[in-house]
């Protein structure tokens, strides 16, 4: 508390040692990525303006099934894919965890190839003649 000796003149005394590191507490985490179903993470405002709900909290392994799906693989374009959240999730609350914080996200679509695209995904440049194709077709298999 600073000593007001006169006005606009005071004395304060502070410490010039390093402040100690304060714990703090580890058993809440959170994870991202894809799951079976569930609410998906947004960082959007929704079509009627209110803002993007937050990560669910989950504290068991059981929580996370009724919001999130199972164990089972994820179809990811007619794979299927290792469902590694809920892997994660599962071994969290093995190893003790108490507090989990889960946002999911669905993967995008595979991209459609663009109207301006080549056969091989490439732009074309040019005007896209076929003979400036021929012309580039040669070059490529005489290099």
């Amino acid at each position: 508390m600073p000593e007001y000796l006169a006005p606009g003149v005071y004395v304060e005394e502070t410490s010039f040692r390093a402040k100690s590191i304060e714990g703090v507490g580890t058993s809440t985490t959170a994870f991202v990525g894809p799951t079976r179903k569930g609410p998906v993470a947004s960082t959007r405002r929704g079509a009627d303006g209110n803002p993007p709900a937050p990560p669910e909290l989950i504290t068991s392994f059981g929580d996370f099934v009724r919001t999130y799906g199972g164990l089972q693989d994820l179809p990811f374009g007619g794979t299927p894919t290792t469902n590694h959240v809920a892997h994660a999730v599962l071994n969290f609350f093995n190893e003790g965890g108490s507090r989990l914080y889960v946002a999911a996200w669905q993967a995008a679509p595979p991209p459609q190839r663009p109207p301006w695209s080549g056969t091989s995904g490439r732009p074309t440049m040019g005007n896209g003649s076929s003979s400036e194709r021929a012309s580039r077709e040669t070059r490529a298999t005489a290099a």
